[in-house]
């Protein structure tokens, strides 16, 4: 199973998940809380060894409450902790909330580093 795969499995768990083409300026008919992720891979293959990612991954996070988004990004963190294995590295990165005064929300932002072997 593709990392991509693996990421949207453990979050939606919890929270509905869409492609990172989602359009979240227009959510009016998108319940509350709802995830977005994207992922921007980097890799190398060497002749010692087989390909591996890294991968910068960011997760935004749409909650109707401040509290709300608190309780969620630590979700969120942890599920994606969770894809921790002997062939995934996962490091947190950073989060940030802002309020958006146009669709009335908290928009969060989580960063990880994901590195596959």
């Amino acid at each position: 199973m593709g990392l991509g795969n693996r990421i949207n499995e453990v979050l939606h768990g919890f929270v509905d998940v869409y492609p990172e083409i989602a359009d979240f300026e227009d959510q009016e008919n998108i319940p509350l809380p709802f995830a977005i992720y994207k992922m921007k891979q980097e890799g190398t293959k060497t002749k010692d060894s087989s390909s591996f990612g890294n991968y910068s991954v960011s997760v935004l996070l749409v909650c109707e409450g401040y509290d709300e988004s608190l309780v969620m990004t630590g979700k969120v963190r942890e599920a994606l902790l969770s894809l921790q294995d002997r062939n995934t590295n996962v490091t947190f990165i950073s989060s940030s909330v802002d309020f958006d005064d146009d669709d009335r929300a908290y928009v969060t932002e989580i960063n990880f580093t994901i590195k596959t072997y």
